[in-house]
């Protein structure tokens, strides 16, 4: 956990060793980069007297907003082509529909595709009693290709799904565990099921057959618990990632996004990550702690 004192800064870090015993780590500031889900756990579980709430927690929007990216997946068959008889996969990505569904209010999608002849699409469960199944599958895909479909979604924002500390189970090391709520939007909804009918009207247009659907997955980009913003009633971390009430604490991670869009994080963690070493470097000129 996070320790503070009265001047609103951290004045350390505690640390439990494998063997149960405490250590304090000390420095002028601290940086928390440890994703949507462990930083709100990290910041709640070090509520004090100063921050009975948690740290950096004025807002009570830690842990707030969490959102992910589902995705709905879908397989069928194509024709061989020359460029089709390749035995591991190839896989793209489409912008082409990323604004297609926001005129209505609702969230983008991302477009995957994945063209396999003889590996298996990662999404697919894999069980060693499936073998023999698996074998004919492939077997199969001597006469027609598999291309795999699917559409990753934009979620509705929603203060009730959040990440907050369990009652009733601990780590290791006795300390609460992340409790994550989360639930679909009637907007989350309907956007998955135009994702569907969209990728239905694609294999329809190519003449694919042998259309099935997977079960929905999720893209564990966990994201938007401690959101960006100027005003420090709504947000956690001002625009240089700085906890609005804690002087000396950094985040910096997907935890701060105020949407995920439909688009894999990392590179927006890596930009921010850049951005802020840059800032933490004229702050410790500027600054006295």
């Amino acid at each position: 956990r996070l320790k503070t004192n009265t001047d609103q800064k951290i004045t350390g870090a505690e640390i439990t060793l494998p063997d149960g015993s405490k250590k304090i780590a000390k420095a002028k500031i601290f940086v928390v980069c440890c994703g949507g889900i462990e930083t709100p756990r990290l910041l709640l579980h070090s509520a004090n007297e100063q921050y009975p709430d948690g740290i950096a927690n004025h807002s009570k929007n830690v842990g707030r907003f969490f959102n992910e990216h589902p995705a709905v997946n879908f397989y069928a068959r194509i024709n061989h082509t020359k460029s089709t008889l390749y035995p591991s996969n190839k896989i793209g990505r489409s912008h082409q529909y990323y604004e297609t569904f926001r005129s209505d209010g609702l969230g983008s999608i991302l477009l995957v595709f994945r063209q396999a002849w003889l590996l298996l699409h990662h999404n697919l469960e894999f069980h060693f009693s499936q073998i023999p199944k698996h074998l004919l599958e492939i077997a199969k895909r001597f006469q027609k290709a598999t291309l795999y479909i699917g559409a990753t979604v934009e979620m509705k924002l929603s203060k009730e799904n959040r990440v907050v500390l369990s009652d009733n189970k601990n780590d290791c090391y006795g300390n609460p565990i992340a409790k994550l709520k989360l639930n679909f939007s009637f907007e989350d909804i309907v956007l998955l099921e135009k994702s569907r009918n969209l990728i239905r009207k694609i294999y329809e247009n190519i003449g694919a057959t042998d259309i099935v659907e997977g079960e929905l997955s999720w893209s564990r980009h966990h994201q938007g618990t401690c959101r960006m913003g100027n005003n420090p009633e709504t947000s956690v971390v001002d625009k240089n990632l700085r906890a609005h009430d804690v002087r000396n604490l950094f985040l910096c991670g997907s935890e701060v996004f105020v949407t995920g869009g439909a688009m894999q994080p990392c590179l927006t963690i890596a930009a921010l990550s850049h951005r802020l070493s840059l800032y933490i470097n004229q702050f410790l000129k500027n600054t006295n702690l």
